[in-house]
């Protein structure tokens, strides 16, 4: 007898947007109306752009059932694990379907397999709702069993037989108080790395940022279920926080818009306050009510402190990426970040808003709102003439700072790169005015 045919793994193949599973709120074919307990698949927005070949989701070879439990109402993060392989995949671009389900079968998982997609479920007990015999027919299918287990919960023993993987909760909700800003030190990413790894995913460490962020905003609804997340309005977040703040660049005297869609990567309720006040990264503009960020500012927190993840949609920019939509954007933006970076790095607190000054950055000293600027710095290029540097001279006179001239060596070009500006190296004059009575 010849096997079945497998799957058509392909966007338009045995996997359409508008499946037998797909409920959309209102019910699927499969599992009848939609109610509180619903086992039908709830794609959200950017899982469903996966039916659009632009967006580069790719369907597995070979699908995974990932399988995450706990005990019900056992205070474990079951939540968190199941939307977290759910991200995870998601981040990877790897199709998955989700689903709850009260009682496994394995003919509920068979169905699901159709699609081609990998298939994640969450559950809670099995003994008292199915016998033993229909588990181990279901179990047959299992590639991965994540358990959570939290310290003075009773475990289930019946799943911790058949765990492939354990998320212990304090591990999860872990931080080092001593550097409570340190992403590095955060146990959620650690906690995500893992199960990254067990999941065979290739994600790099600013993937797992993103997913943490998005685990950390996902919504919490007022009443009944959120059918994607599997959120009920009891559920609380882990413990920290991420802002959301928005980036700028200055033209002509103004804040243009230049990035549409980005997120502070913060660790702890003080954190972007911490940025602010002490690292004086930022300014609070109360009237958006938002924290603005110059893009020499984003830029240099993501790839020097790596303490910020600017994102495109939903999709994380890498350092070269948001550095050439910065280029596209600003078009000396290379050699202002040469300069940026520069100043950073030795020491100073660099303001890029110096326009007003006849600048292209102000240094200071200390918090901008205690202390006044020490020096004014104009870039100079190929074009600069020695009248801009008399112009530049007075006017700094006039507003009590002193003149720094700076220039890039080499001087970069408009295809330069992060790693070529990290090469090249910054040269600096001090303009003084020549006072002969005081000699």
């Amino acid at each position: 007898m010849a096997e079945p045919a497998a799957p058509a793994r392909c966007l338009r193949g045995a996997d359409p947007s508008d499946g037998p599973l797909d409920c959309h709120g209102h019910g699927s074919k499969v599992t009848g109306r939609c109610h509180d307990e619903c086992e039908a698949r709830h794609l959200d927005d950017l899982e469903r752009t996966r039916f659009e070949e632009s967006y580069g989701f790719r369907y597995p070879g070979k699908p995974s059932v990932v399988i995450t439990a706990s005990r019900d109402m056992s205070s474990t993060a079951s939540t968190w694990a199941f939307n977290a392989v759910r991200l995870l995949f998601r981040q990877a671009r790897e199709a998955c379907d989700s689903y709850w389900m009260r009682q496994l079968s394995r003919e509920k998982l068979e169905k699901r397999l159709e699609t081609g997609a990998h298939v994640l479920v969450k559950t809670h007990e099995w003994t008292g709702e199915i016998t033993p015999a229909m588990f181990d027919q279901a179990a047959e299918l299992f590639t991965h069993v994540v358990v959570s287990v939290r310290e003075g919960f009773e475990k289930d023993p019946a799943w911790m037989k058949v765990a492939t993987h354990v998320i212990r909760f304090e591990e999860l909700v872990s931080c080092d108080k001593q550097n409570p800003d340190d992403p590095s030190k955060i146990g959620a990413l650690s906690v995500l790395r893992k199960l990254s790894d067990h999941l065979g995913l290739a994600l790099t460490d600013q993937d797992l940022r993103v997913v943490d962020f998005e685990l950390m905003t996902l919504p919490i609804p007022s009443s009944g279920c959120n059918q994607t997340t599997k959120h009920w309005p009891f559920h609380k977040r882990r413990g920290r926080f991420a802002a959301t703040v928005s980036l700028y660049f200055w033209k002509a005297g103004r804040i243009a818009d230049a990035v549409p869609c980005c997120f502070c990567y913060c660790f702890s309720g003080s954190a972007l306050d911490g940025l602010r006040r002490r690292r004086c990264f930022g300014c609070e503009v109360e009237a958006l009510g938002a924290i603005l960020f110059s893009l020499e500012e984003a830029l240099f927190l993501q790839s020097e402190l790596k303490l910020l993840c600017v994102l495109e949609g939903s999709e994380a920019l890498t350092n070269d990426r948001f550095f050439q939509k910065c280029c596209n954007l600003v078009c000396a933006f290379p050699r202002r970040f040469a300069a940026y970076r520069h100043y950073r790095l030795a020491g100073w607190v660099v303001r890029p808003d110096a326009l007003k000054f006849g600048a292209d950055l102000l240094l200071y000293h200390g918090r901008p709102d205690e202390v006044h600027a020490q020096y004014a710095v104009v870039l100079a290029d190929e074009s600069f003439q020695w009248k801009d540097a008399v112009m530049a001279s007075r006017l700094a006179q006039l507003v009590a700072k002193e003149l720094i001239l700076a220039a890039c060596e080499p001087m970069p070009t408009p295809s330069a790169s992060l790693a070529d500006l990290g090469s090249g190296s910054v040269l600096e004059l001090v303009v003084r005015p020549w006072r002969q009575h005081l000699e």
